[in-house]
């Protein structure tokens, strides 16, 4: 009879275990990665809200574990502009968009035109 009960017990903590895996599987993040410029930061909320080419515009929490980097370099949420354009790497937890990470992209600037000199005298 303990036997019994004793293998009973172990079959039930091993299914649990199994159970406990594929739930916590199941609720595993997936990442989505956007490109867009940015539309609004709100420094005090930490979020910022930018617009895609395809969608509207989406909002992205950020948090202490968000990398945030321009040309390489790390840097922090006050140097995020309007108007940058930023790929965006987040994940949905809750409901929300939470930022992994930020990548400013740099602004090439415009070639000059080249300056005619013939005519002036």
């Amino acid at each position: 009879m303990k036997k019994g009960i004793i293998a009973l017990i172990i079959v039930a903590l091993v299914m649990g275990g199994f159970v406990t895996c594929a739930f916590s599987m199941a609720q595993a993040p997936k990442s989505f990665q956007v490109t867009g410029k940015i539309v609004e930061v709100n420094l005090r909320a930490h979020t910022i809200k930018i617009a895609p080419k395809t969608e509207d515009t989406i909002l992205l929490r950020i948090n202490e574990k968000t990398v945030l980097t321009k040309s390489g370099k790390q840097i922090t949420l006050p140097a995020l502009k309007k108007d940058d354009l930023v790929t965006v790497t987040y994940e949905i937890r809750r409901g929300k968009k939470i930022a992994k990470s930020i990548s400013v992209q740099e602004k090439i600037p415009a070639p000059k035109r080249p300056v005619s000199t013939k005519g002036k005298r």
